[in-house]
């Protein structure tokens, strides 16, 4: 072995938190306008991004065919 490498022992339980302490309990901190200003910008963003009415169907078009392809391979698999 390489005299740069050694092997390390750990041990997880010492390392990691236990859930209790990770979970934070009614010590949660108000949000200030600026961060409830860019909260709401981040959602209306996110939101605007998504495809929605005829976007979203021929955006899922093209999955819809491939499934409906393959189906249909199938059934005319097992019938013949």
């Amino acid at each position: 072995m390489n005299g740069s490498m050694r092997l390390i022992s750990v041990n997880l339980d010492e390392v990691c938190l236990p859930p209790e302490e990770v979970l934070i309990s009614g010590d949660d901190m108000a949000l200030g306008k600026e961060d409830k200003r860019w909260v709401a910008e981040q959602i209306r963003v996110a939101v605007e991004a998504r495809p929605n009415g005829w976007k979203r169907l021929v955006t899922q078009l093209p999955l819809a065919a491939v499934i409906g392809i393959f189906v249909t391979l199938l059934a005319l698999a097992g019938t013949g």
